[in-house]
């Protein structure tokens, strides 16, 4: 009896950039609450359309063909949460979408039909060949069957037969059983069919003997889905009490110790592939999500709290979703934390944990403050002073002045990057004017505990009329000295000339290209002191020995030197808009991709 669901494999959504959709070889397991990645020591290489059966006989989950770079023959079986690769004498020739189901009475794996694809990649022939798989190898048996496409096989145990539902030339269904004693198929005409099978999903339930058949997507069935049942005379219409989304290319299960289908992804007839779980049993289906652990966002608030050895997180957004959740990770494990008063709405929050008034403090967007004792929250309103409206700033607890600072951030109201910094002492802001850095947002900040000083790195910012000011004349110096390095070289040998050289690039790399003091300009701050590097441009990157740098040619001896720069500056991929945000997701992974023609 089952009790653990394997997903392996799959095709993504076309990705805009590339324009390919991409083949997953990931190996996914499903506990019957949550989805669990697993990491084999083996594993096949990327397909989809490939077909997977349970041999009930062994406890091994089989897996043959698909396609990834191009059509597969290889056998594979997954045991003891690894894929082991079974070297067969004898293959069926490469294929994808073809049918197949495992048989235990016979102890065969049964694979029929299927589609080859050409070298190019232009050209579909259909297969309609079947083979029988005895644990060893394959043998193809009985002759030409049937003249159908996109077959979907599923063993009968009720009724000890292997049924076929697939596609005629009109893109109709019809239905066959399997003779396994002449090899051959026989078509079986009951009173109903489903109306659309294509790649659509079936499976044997054994909680009430029937095959159950669902999804596909046909231009004679776009509608809500349909669920059928066959009872070994008919196909009978189920009464949904609640539907599911009509896919197609899902991966679908029965689970016989809950006794219930599992459905995972699919492709809608319009959108991209979905990442959905649903369980089926009695005529209901059920969304399942994993509230073990946050779902994915990004802009979350997330705290360090090193006197109760947690972390803390809060909202955050996704692209449909802005969330106000509360959640701890403690011992390696995430637990939602329902309490009163928790912030409804707190839109790109930060929080700090302060560690002398042993508090969590949650900053938003408007400034307002709330602050967790473990317990409770408490909400300060209706403050006298208060840091203007920003989004994105940056936040740290400073334990030598006992206080929170906030810095910077961006406002939408008036587009404008800020360069405030504001203290926070448990009852109320102080602004501090002296000395401030440049303005930007989604910088990081943080504590230094040796230097006892908050650091401030990277961001986004936009350079200001006296920064153009002093950027002219450091470009205009830089040419001095180019031209001094260039007239002297012979005299002062070639260690001067690079020493030159190093300058001038690194005074392009802070200046850029000449701009209009009248257009507004963003920038990302990468660097220390007073080098920024100016990454609005790919245009500085050494290129090559004798490839052009903002119309100046440079030497190898000045892309070496360049390089050494390079190395010395770090770069933090951050910015908005345009410039791509790295956010690199700290939760682990709560459910498989999106993805379509997966098996489980």
């Amino acid at each position: 009896m089952t009790s653990h669901m394997i997903l392996f494999g799959g095709l993504t959504a076309v990705d805009s950039g590339t324009v390919k959709a991409y083949h997953l070889d990931d190996t996914w397991e499903w506990t019957g609450t949550r989805w669990i990645q697993r990491f084999p020591a083996h594993s096949p290489s990327a397909r989809s359309g490939h077909v997977m059966v349970y041999d009930s006989n062994r406890s091994r989950i089989l897996m043959f063909g698909g396609r990834g770079d191009s059509d597969l023959n290889d056998t594979w079986a997954y045991v003891n949460r690894d894929w082991v690769q079974i070297d067969t004498p004898n293959s069926p020739p490469g294929r994808i979408l073809m049918g197949g189901a495992y048989d235990p009475t016979r102890d065969r794996f049964v694979i029929f039909g299927g589609t080859q694809t050409s070298a190019d990649g232009k050209t579909l022939t259909p297969l309609h060949d079947t083979w029988e798989f005895d644990g060893t190898t394959w043998n193809q048996v009985g002759g030409e069957g049937p003249a159908v496409t996109k077959p979907l096989l599923v063993y009968d145990a009720a009724r000890n037969q292997i049924i076929m539902l697939a596609l005629d030339a009109t893109i109709a269904t019809v239905m066959y059983t399997y003779d396994p004693a002449s090899a051959t198929w026989t078509q079986v005409k009951p009173a109903t069919l489903p109306p659309c099978v294509n790649e659509g999903e079936v499976v044997y339930q054994s909680s009430n003997q029937t095959v159950m058949y669902t999804g596909g997507v046909c231009a004679n069935a776009t509608g809500a889905d349909e669920t059928y049942e066959w009872d070994g005379t008919t196909w009978n219409k189920v009464t949904l009490t609640t539907t599911d989304t009509r896919v197609f290319g899902a991966a679908m299960a029965y689970d016989d110790l809950r006794q219930q289908a599992t459905l995972f992804g699919g492709t809608p007839l319009v959108g991209a592939p979905l990442q959905d779980t649903w369980v089926y049993a009695s005529g209901v289906w059920f969304p399942l999500s994993d509230a073990s652990r946050p779902a994915p966002r990004s802009l979350f608030a997330f705290a360090t709290d090193p006197v109760n050895n947690t972390v803390w997180m809060y909202g955050g957004t996704d692209q449909f979703t802005t969330y106000s959740d509360f959640w701890q990770f403690q011992n390696g494990a995430w637990q939602q934390i329902f309490a009163e008063s928790t912030p409804a709405t707190c839109l790109t929050p930060n929080a700090v944990f302060d560690t002398d008034r042993n508090k969590l403090v949650l900053v938003c967007a408007t400034s307002e403050v709330y602050e967790w004792d473990g317990a409770a929250w408490t909400a300060h309103t209706g403050l006298k002073t208060v840091p203007p409206l920003h989004q994105w700033a940056s936040m740290t607890y400073d334990p030598t002045l006992k206080k929170t600072v906030l810095f910077g951030g961006y406002n939408g109201g008036n587009s404008s990057y800020l360069d405030e910094t504001w203290l926070w002492d448990g009852t109320a802001w102080n602004r501090q004017k002296n000395h401030p850095a440049p303005s930007r947002a989604l910088a990081s900040m943080w504590y230094d505990p040796i230097l006892k000083k908050d650091v401030l790195y990277g961001g986004v910012g936009r350079l200001t009329s006296n920064r153009l000011d002093a950027a002219d004349s450091e470009r205009s110096n830089a040419r001095s000295a180019l031209r001094d390095a260039d007239g002297r070289r012979s005299s002062h040998g070639p260690s001067a000339s690079v020493r030159r050289h190093v300058r001038h690039d690194h005074a392009r790399c802070a200046t850029g290209k000449r701009a209009d003091r009248s257009a507004v300009l963003r920038r990302r701050y990468v660097g220390v002191g007073r080098f920024h590097v100016d990454t609005a441009s790919s245009a500085h990157r050494p290129t090559g020995p004798r490839e052009r740098t903002h119309g100046i040619r440079r030497d190898a001896r000045q892309d070496r030197a360049f390089r050494r720069i390079q190395r010395r500056v770090p770069v933090r991929h951050v910015g908005v808009g345009r410039h791509q945000v790295e956010r690199r997701d700290l939760r682990p992974a709560r459910r498989p991709p999106a993805r379509y023609r997966a098996l489980i």
